[in-house]
């Protein structure tokens, strides 16, 4: 049996889905196709053993903060590349680091590792 709809010409009901444009992030703008300028590398810094994963500049954007899979946080001077600190075990963390921040003061950092714990460190100026 028919339902109510089905009765008589089967054709009296048409369903047309609404069209639906594809968004805009298909097509990318006009000047997102334009070259792009390169950015030249400034400095590279070494000393980690593994992977980083995470970095963080100072308030005062002299320091950069670095941490790794090889379980260790790094302080280095931005503008020479030199390495000023390297926190490690036995205080440090026993699984890779995942994230770096210093505090608003410059003075400490914190990190977060693998191992579940969020630690911090008080930055001792290296030179005093």
């Amino acid at each position: 049996m028919l339902s109510g709809l089905d009765r008589g010409n089967r054709n009296n009901f048409n369903y047309t889905p609404p069209r639906i444009n594809p968004p805009n992030l298909i097509v990318p703008p006009p000047d997102f196709q334009q070259p792009q300028q390169q950015a030249a590398v400034h400095r590279i810094l070494i000393g980690h053993k593994g992977p980083v994963t995470c970095v963080a500049f100072s308030p005062d954007g002299r320091r950069l903060l670095s941490g790794g899979f090889d379980k260790t946080v790094r302080l280095w001077d931005v503008e020479t590349g030199q390495q000023l600190l390297c926190l490690q075990a036995p205080d440090g963390h026993t699984q890779p680091v995942l994230a770096v921040a210093f505090a608003p003061d410059g003075a400490t950092c914190l990190s977060a590792s693998l191992d579940r714990t969020v630690r911090r460190w008080l930055l001792k100026d290296p030179g005093g």
